[in-house]
């Protein structure tokens, strides 16, 4: 799931690590702020151990009184070797940190979140991961409450989005007019990738004209913007 979308969603969780607790209404395990330390795991101190497949974003806080792994996916289409692979990654983590691991899965696609649904109670491994998607986090229609969090509008407003629900994905665009330049052009970037062509054409009366040229910049620096998500809205 490469390009904008998929950088724009793992961004969230940098900035926001307790997104996925506070929407699922989960209480926050550990008072703390994990930071990115995903390089320890593709790199971990026995170079010998090749690691493949591992998720896109691990946050890690780790001291003396408490500490926590999280571990982001975020996948746009259905994927059955995810079955096998989370278990495993969450296994990895949790003996490399020697911390709970918490898996978060954004998913984009109904067939993928069917099959974590089923996994969960299935034959063990079981997949235990929080699990964020069109189902499960509802949509913000209203503009003072997305400018209440924007990382969660705007995740909100991609998930929807990408559903066709244009609303959902104008509503975060206007939530987010007030933020600092750099993160609103992230910002705006990320729900633009998530919705349809023909949706996102309507939108692009939200954004200055001064600044669709950078967000066609965005685009080519970050890999495809659209290739390949038509047929992943299954």
């Amino acid at each position: 799931m490469a390009g904008v979308l998929h950088q724009g969603i793992l961004r969230l969780f940098t900035e926001d690590p307790w997104l996925a607790f506070d929407l699922l209404g989960i209480p926050r395990p550990a008072d703390c702020h994990p930071i990115d330390r995903r390089a320890e795991a593709e790199v971990p101190q026995d170079l010998l151990l090749v690691r493949r497949g591992f998720p896109d974003l691990v946050l890690v806080h780790d001291d003396d009184s408490e500490g926590i792994v999280i571990a982001i996916e975020a996948q746009r289409k259905r994927d059955k070797r995810k079955r096998w692979r989370l278990p495993f990654i969450q296994a990895v983590l949790a003996n490399d940190h020697e911390l709970p691991c918490w898996m978060v899965l954004v998913s984009f696609s109904r067939a993928m979140s069917q099959d974590l649904r089923a996994w969960s109670e299935g034959p063990p491994p079981r997949v235990d991961v929080l699990l964020l998607d069109a189902s499960s986090v509802p949509p913000i229609h209203d503009i003072e409450t997305g400018r209440q969090r924007p990382t969660a509008t705007v995740l909100a407003a991609a998930l929807h989005g990408y559903r066709g629900d244009i609303l959902a994905a104008r509503v975060g665009l206007q939530s987010i007019t007030e933020l600092p330049d750099a993160k609103r052009r992230w910002y705006t970037a990320t729900i633009l990738a998530a919705v349809k062509k023909t949706d996102r054409r309507k939108l692009m009366d939200l954004i200055p004209l001064e600044e669709q040229d950078e967000l066609l910049a965005i685009e080519k620096m970050s890999g495809t913007y659209h290739r390949g998500l038509e047929d992943g809205r299954k």
